[in-house]
């Protein structure tokens, strides 16, 4: 999709699916990193400063999920099409 092209809603649609299942897959790995951190916290607990980045980091993720997924889902089910500024802030991620 280049600056003067104007996209079809079927690409729009797939480009946000793929932005949505790496927002998905971040926030999974974000997750498992806490997890992975707290067993760690449990048996050294100068490990918090890493804990308390990874809470961080998850919920960064969680904040970018939700956002592309409300944008995806607009786009899916009531046919609104994303402004180009959200097509940004994604494709920066």
């Amino acid at each position: 999709m280049s600056n003067g092209q104007q996209s079809t809603h079927p690409e729009v649609e797939t480009v946000w699916r793929q932005y949505w299942e790496a927002a998905k897959l971040r926030l999974e790995l974000a997750r498992i990193r806490v997890r992975e951190i707290e067993i760690e916290v449990s048996v050294n607990p100068r490990a918090i400063c890493e804990y308390q980045t990874a809470i961080g980091a998850e919920s960064a993720a969680q904040l970018e999920y939700s956002r592309v997924l409300r944008i995806y889902m607009d786009l899916v089910v009531h046919g609104r099409m994303p402004e180009v500024v959200g097509l940004d802030n994604a494709e920066s991620r």
